[in-house]
């Protein structure tokens, strides 16, 4: 049997804490290791109560851990705790000597590094499941401005930021296209896509930049408040940019950095590949020249515009609209004024309709507008308007040589045999308008109405 020196020696150099406490709940023996990692002095806690150091809150927890012991031979591993930044597990066993409680013998490990790894694999598997996620998310879908809300969604809920968003960029003129944002107000945004700087910030960013504090780049007042922000890049090329904020002031932590980096260059592949399809899209149903929709758009949407009709019976109008005098516009002034007059009249279109009331250019200097669920009244205002706003483009216009005149007809049908007479009527009616126009200013007809 080894003497009992020599045994408590063996003790003090184990890499385990060991600490007995008597039946009478007083520390009779605490170990060099033990001491080291509780962060107590073995002469001061010999002969004191357990509880001494424990807070008061947990009295009641350690006297009734105690109690159970006592009352159920045998051992346990209890929870992992943290003190003095390590973490530490613990393994409670009863002593009974000949049937008779004699205390506890708690067995102290340090875990640290067990808990580090395991810490450092659950945030890996969480930072795997949110990239798997995203992933997921911006391949989903093709609608651009969907994929951009479902990621900051994402980047809010993994990253956490008070404030924050995308904004996508047109390479040649910076003004913002597309945006997603968390926690702004429609002012705020609107003020986000005025804001400038964010464009000259574009033409200075590599992609591993960050921008912290922002101060310095920014002269809005709102985007002053930005902590970080994160080019999107794609072919060596920013199109985009990832920005948030913090309004109570905690600066993100390079964990938090590092991930939202991952996610724009995750993600930007997504974003890119959903831009260029809604480019496609775009490119196919819009006329590039005036920015309206084309004729082979037209064609689809009335033909299904009259099959609601037919179902439902709502009227269906529709507006023809045509350039007086291009002719004499383009060979006094060159072919550039009449491609501006054309553009000219598409704006003035535009400004005269309502939501949901579609503006086709039908060819050459020719447009059309289609009014879904629009009678002859309604149809008449919308007119009125257009001729309003022409006549302000007149008046604002400083090169009184240019005019913009429009000859208008329109058609309103809601039974089956006048769908079919829609576009035709429509166009008869605006040639009708042509020709007393030009009667009635006293001028020879450019142009003949096609047979």
């Amino acid at each position: 049997m080894l003497p009992e020196g020599l045994l408590f020696k063996l003790l003090d150099v184990m890499n385990v804490g060991l600490t007995y406490i008597d039946e009478k709940q007083k520390v009779v023996y605490l170990n060099n290791e033990a001491s080291a990692l509780l962060n107590l002095e073995t002469e001061g806690m010999i002969g004191s109560s357990v509880l001494s150091c424990h807070t008061e809150s947990t009295h009641k927890a350690v006297t009734d851990k105690i109690k159970l012991l006592q009352e159920t031979p045998g051992g346990e591993w209890h929870r992992i705790i943290r003190r003095n930044g390590h973490f530490l597990e613990n393994y409670y066993s009863s002593v009974f000597i000949d049937g008779e409680y004699k205390g506890v013998a708690v067995a102290t490990k340090d875990v640290t590094e067990r808990e580090m790894l395991t810490v450092a694999l659950r945030k890996s598997f969480d930072e795997m499941s949110v990239l798997f996620e995203a992933a997921q998310m911006v391949s989903s879908s093709l609608n651009i401005k969907q994929v951009l809300e479902n990621i900051v969604c994402l980047a809010q809920k993994v990253v956490g930021f008070d404030a924050g968003g995308i904004l996508l960029f047109d390479r040649g003129t910076k003004e913002v296209v597309y945006d997603a944002t968390y926690n702004y107000s429609p002012d705020e945004v609107a003020a986000l896509n005025r804001c400038r700087p964010f464009g000259e910030i574009l033409k200075t960013l590599d992609k591993d930049y960050m921008i912290q504090p922002v101060e310095d780049h920014f002269t809005c007042s709102l985007i002053s408040k930005i902590e970080m922000a994160v080019p999107m890049i794609i072919n060596s090329e920013i199109y985009g940019i990832w920005f948030v904020e913090n309004h109570l002031g905690d600066h993100f932590s390079s964990e938090r950095k590092k991930m939202l980096t991952t996610l724009a260059n995750l993600t930007s592949s997504a974003i890119k590949n959903a831009w260029l399809y809604e480019r496609t899209r775009f490119d196919a149903t819009t006329d590039q020249f005036t920015g309206l929709y084309n004729r082979k758009y037209f064609d689809h949407v009335l033909e299904m515009e009259k099959e609601k009709t037919r179902l439902i019976h709502n009227p269906l109008s529709l507006i023809m609209v045509d350039v007086n005098r291009l002719k004499y516009i383009n060979d006094t002034f060159g072919h550039e004024m009449g491609d501006l007059v054309i553009r000219e009249a598409a704006v003035v279109l535009k400004k005269s309709v309502r939501k949901g009331e579609l503006i086709f250019r039908y060819g050459g200097d020719e447009m059309v507008i289609l009014l879904p669920n629009s009678d002859y009244r309604q149809t008449a205002k919308v007119v009125g308007r257009i001729k309003a706003n022409m006549e302000d483009w007149n008046l604002a216009n400083c090169n009184k040589q240019i005019f913009l005149h429009l000859s208008i007809g329109w058609f309103t049908a809601r039974e089956a045999e006048s769908l079919e007479k829609l576009v035709t009527t429509a166009d008869e009616r605006m040639y009708r308008d042509k020709a007393e126009y030009y009667k009635s200013h006293g001028l020879v007809r450019e142009t003949v109405r096609p047979m």
